[in-house]
């Protein structure tokens, strides 16, 4: 995926950082060790940089927190990220809130407003989608994509 003009909108901007993130997820998926060690540092980088974007773009607000409407970058990107935890419980911490506070407390909001709960399937459910999709070696006991 290439990266957007420099003639791109701002909402066009965070939202391709916003599927870059979601693409960088999927290293994640399919590899093991070291390997998942650097995409998972890899993806919290590219979250960074979506969080730093967004404080650029939206100043002293990151687009939803409590009690505000969703913008129109909450509904596309909400239902994509907010299962961030279902992949947290598969494959271990892999966004967390220390390294990215802003992107965690932002997907955390969003999993509160109703829209969005009616949206984004349950955590359990996507835990079990994940767990369909990766398979424990016997072996070493390392997770890995089919």
């Amino acid at each position: 995926m290439e990266p957007p003009s420099q003639n791109s909108s701002r909402p066009s901007l965070r939202k391709s950082q916003t599927s870059l993130i979601l693409l960088g997820a999927l290293p994640i998926l399919k590899s093991i060790g070291e390997e998942r060690e650097r995409a998972v540092e890899e993806l919290s980088k590219l979250t960074r940089v979506f969080e730093d974007g967004m404080k650029k773009d939206f100043p002293g607000k990151f687009p939803f927190y409590h009690g505000k409407s969703l913008g129109l970058l909450d509904v596309v990107v909400g239902p994509n990220v907010c299962n961030y935890l279902a992949l947290r419980e598969v494959v271990g911490d892999v966004i967390h809130s220390k390294r990215n506070p802003d992107f965690c407390s932002w997907v955390d909001a969003l999993k509160e407003h109703p829209l969005i709960k009616e949206t984004v399937p349950p955590q359990h459910k996507m835990v079990q989608k994940l767990k369909e999709k990766i398979v424990l070696k016997p072996k070493d006991n390392h997770m890995n994509i089919l």
